[in-house]
């Protein structure tokens, strides 16, 4: 049997509260399972289904606001 990390041992985990709020944000996405199938038929398909993709998951922002906003 493998050896596996005992999960009450902090150490690996401390690297976790310097992260700032997108960091932790994207450590927990990134291992998202249907982000993961997401991602790879994306970036298989082209690069503009990457892009699309990663706007579904809220992972593109708006260059600028809108225009006419006080």
């Amino acid at each position: 049997m493998p050896n596996k990390r005992d999960w009450l041992d902090p150490a690996p985990y401390q690297f976790a509260e310097t992260l700032t709020a997108p960091d932790l944000a994207w450590e927990f996405l990134r291992r998202d399972p249907d982000y993961q199938k997401t991602y790879e038929a994306g970036r298989r398909t082209s690069p503009a289904a990457a892009d699309d993709a990663a706007g579904r998951w809220g992972l593109r922002f708006r260059a600028e606001p809108p225009s006419g906003l006080p």
